[in-house]
């Protein structure tokens, strides 16, 4: 099942007010590559509130809380890469078929992070949407059969994404 991130961050934000945290509004990923992280395992421990709980627990009195609005022109790109790409005929009908499917998402938010610095480390939570993620899958994949790594400008989570 999919989460609704939209519905997510109005609850991360009511939280966040109730339990007398500063708010640094962040970018998704920045910074996070020059110290140490800690990722919460989102798998087992979904629910944000233990993330909150942890962050007070130590002390933390600041929380920096970023979002990512999914842009119809992200998918665009991707669909002048694909003209470009050297795939199979199979390949590119269902790469175009799910790039297309995704445009019904634009505006919408596809991942959240929350984090957290603690005696020099990094606490992470970050949530997606499974149809961000086969964005992701899908930018990786064009970008592969370019011979290109994931670079600065990607709508990505700044290289600190992960699947948990």
């Amino acid at each position: 099942m999919d989460i609704d991130l939209d519905f997510l961050t109005q609850e991360i934000t009511e939280q966040l007010s109730a339990g007398d945290f500063a708010v640094f509004r962040g970018h998704p990923g920045l910074g996070a590559e020059h110290m140490p992280m800690i990722m919460w395992d989102t798998e087992r421990f979904p629910d944000f509130r233990g993330f909150l709980n942890a962050a007070r627990s130590c002390g933390s009195r600041m929380i920096i809380f970023s979002s990512r609005v999914f842009q119809a022109d992200w998918v665009e790109d991707a669909e002048e890469s694909l003209e470009q790409a050297s795939f199979t005929r199979e390949e590119h009908r269902t790469v175009a078929a799910g790039l297309r499917d995704l445009r019904a998402h634009a505006g919408q938010t596809c991942a959240i992070e929350l984090s957290f610095c603690h005696e020099g480390v990094l606490y992470l939570y970050e949530a997606a949407t499974d149809w961000y993620e086969n964005y992701r899958n899908y930018e990786e994949l064009l970008d592969a059969s370019f011979g290109e790594e994931d670079d600065d400008d990607s709508p990505s989570l700044g290289g600190s994404y992960s699947n948990n």
